[in-house]
């Protein structure tokens, strides 16, 4: 049988009697004959490998077939699993502190330094496989929060014992603070999102949300979400537009009768312009710590997931229809930049975590990615720009790569 020939530069797998490496583009030879990898799905596939993963995997491989007896199959199992991960440094010295939204970076600290006078966060990159920044932050009370771009982030640092809290803006490349603001425990948020175009932040409690100028470092506007027409609501996170002219705002809508057990949640978008609700949709179901919500690129669809519920939210008519299938009480999810297709990660009712694909104009699933016997648990999902490649952390702080097409 004619084999695939494996490119000795980046490890990519290309067809018989192809002369240079579709990716690398280095010339190929008949010597360089090997196995084709064996995958699942033929419409989702493994990025390239480097050259360290790929000789693990071949390790691997070649220990089961020698004591296991579990032959090629197994071998190109191996191989691919070990072809998708991006590393991350040792779990024993360093701890996640906020990834970017693209994932290509991540703010880690030494767990013993995140409450000291001397903190400093280190920038892991996951194409380069070190850390290239270093900001001498401080003592931090919450994760770093991200700019779109990858410009800046944002962190809030305390000195508890004085009840003193400072909001501030880094610039990573130039490793330096570029915005702050001090005071007292007003400043303490829960949560920090950044606009699409990176001018402001929305900061986000329980009872209300506040829209802050960047560069001025000070609030636009305070909103509480009880209002007299909806005076039990709370606010449990939110999501800006693609536009930033509105925000989706997830919030639990208590029972008027408590001794029925059941609460209301649901979505209320917000035009910021106006300061007032335009649209909104409510599910039953209890109100988990477990919840998310995120606008599609074009704008006409909303994600909501809480009580292992997802919801997809039209927001011209206000209707939703739900993915629950599987879905158990964990799950993350992206839309991909076209905006017709979002990922979703969760672990089904037999305790496997997998990665969906969906197409929610047309309210069907699309297909699923295969990711090994065993896969590990998953944190964070994203999309590459030209929405090929889906990327997702999984519980060991690795970046998984998958092709989609």
């Amino acid at each position: 049988m004619q084999s695939n020939i494996i490119c000795s530069r980046c490890g990519t797998i290309n067809r018989f009697r192809s002369q240079h490496c579709v990716h690398c583009q280095a010339p190929l030879h008949a010597d360089q004959a090997g196995e084709p990898r064996q995958n699942n799905k033929p419409s989702i596939t493994p990025i390239h490998p480097n050259r360290r993963k790929l000789l693990w995997g071949l390790l691997g491989g070649g220990a089961a077939l020698l004591f296991g007896g579990l032959g090629v199959s197994k071998l190109a199992e191996s191989i691919t699993l070990a072809a998708r991960i991006k590393d991350f440094p040792s779990a024993d010295q360093w701890a996640p502190f906020g990834w970017s939204a693209d994932l290509t970076s991540v703010a880690i600290i030494h767990p013993a330094e995140k409450e000291s006078a001397g903190a400093r966060v280190s920038i892991w990159d996951y194409g380069q496989q070190r850390i290239t920044r270093v900001l001498a932050t401080g003592p931090l009370t919450q994760e770093i929060v991200w700019s779109p771009g990858n410009r800046y982030v944002l962190c809030q640092q305390a000195q508890e014992a004085e009840e003193r809290y400072e909001i501030a803006v880094w610039d990573v490349q130039a490793q330096r603070k570029v915005y702050a603001r001090s005071g007292d425990r007003s400043l303490y948020f829960q949560q920090a999102i950044w606009s699409p175009n990176a001018l402001r932040v929305a900061f986000v409690s329980f009872a209300s949300f506040e829209i802050w100028d960047v560069a001025l470092m000070k609030p636009l506007l305070k909103q509480p979400v009880c209002t007299k027409e909806k005076p039990a609501l709370t606010l449990r996170t939110l999501a800006w537009s693609q536009d930033g002219r509105y925000l989706a705002l997830l919030v639990r809508r208590t029972q008027s009768a408590p001794e029925e057990g059941q609460d209301h949640w649901g979505v209320r978008v917000w035009d910021v312009a106006r300061h007032e609700v335009v649209g909104e949709a409510f599910f039953d179901g209890k109100f988990t710590t477990a919840a998310a919500v995120a606008w599609s690129p074009t704008g006409q669809q909303i994600a909501a997931y809480t009580d292992n519920q997802l919801h997809i939210l039209d927001t011209a008519s206000s209707r939703a229809f739900s993915i629950s299938k599987e879905i158990g009480s964990d799950c993350s999810f992206a839309w991909a930049p076209d905006g017709m297709h979002l990922a979703i990660a969760y672990k089904s009712n037999a305790n496997i975590w997998k990665i969906d694909v969906w197409d929610t104009q047309q309210q069907r699933q699309l297909d699923s990615i295969y990711r090994g016997q065993m896969p590990l648990g998953i944190r964070k999902l994203a999309w590459t720009g030209d929405s090929s490649v889906i990327l997702a952390i999984n519980e060991k702080n690795q970046l998984e790569q998958w092709k989609w097409t």
